[in-house]
């Protein structure tokens, strides 16, 4: 359980903040951190450093700190298998811990001249599971950016397998759902637009019937 500072920590988790943690750890890193941009603040914030082709990932507290040295491991024992992954920086030390965040640094990943499609996707999920994977952090969410209905039957033509035939899909389903929707919760205080989407989702988790057309956060 998270000591009573670190809780403290946690609830200030703001872009302000991380912004503040963002440029310690770069100090430490021997990295620029002017003009870094803010990509997105959920359970993780992720800054686009401006002077370097680096991702810096700050985490909410250090009760993340043994996940976050699980995701380093697990990214560098793919990349070592060829599996196109998200590759930390090597010559950094990883993570590093700042003000009570592990703060871990990540090559970009530049946008193609295209979107992969569903069926791509599909495809690298598949070669991913049929490694043999140890105990470690695989994301939940299958991106482009998350699976939509109508893309659905390419994915899973590729993957090999359509996951709604599978008896314990609606209790994922539902828990997928119920973690957008607190993970967005962290963030109403950021702005009207959060707080909104926010309430929506927490409406259609009360009534099954209501669309599920949420927007991304």
């Amino acid at each position: 359980m998270p000591s009573d500072a670190e809780r403290s920590t946690q609830h200030a988790f703001t872009s302000g903040g991380a912004a503040r943690v963002l440029a310690g750890a770069c100090r430490r890193a021997g990295l620029d951190s002017d003009g870094a941009r803010l990509i997105r603040l959920g359970e993780n914030a992720l800054f686009r450093l401006a002077a370097h082709p680096v991702v810096v990932r700050i985490a909410r507290s250090r009760e993340y700190l043994d996940a976050v040295q699980g995701e380093v491991r697990v990214s560098r024992w793919l990349s070592r298998t060829g599996f196109p992954v998200t590759r930390v920086v090597d010559d950094l030390e990883q993570p590093v811990v700042v003000d009570g965040h592990p703060v871990t640094f990540w090559h970009v990943i530049e946008k193609g001249p295209r979107k992969p499609t569903y069926g791509e996707l599909g495809a690298v999920l598949r070669d991913l599971h049929s490694l043999t994977v140890r105990k470690c952090a695989v994301h939940g969410e299958a991106h482009v950016q998350n699976l939509m209905k109508e893309q659905y039957g390419a994915f899973f033509g590729a993957y090999g397998r359509d996951l709604r035939g599978w008896p314990g899909f609606p209790a994922l389903r539902a828990l997928q759902e119920f973690k957008m929707t607190t993970w967005l919760m962290q963030n109403v205080a950021e702005s009207a637009e959060t707080a909104a989407e926010y309430a929506r989702r927490i409406s259609s988790l009360r009534n099954e019937d209501e669309p599920r057309d949420w927007s991304p956060g």
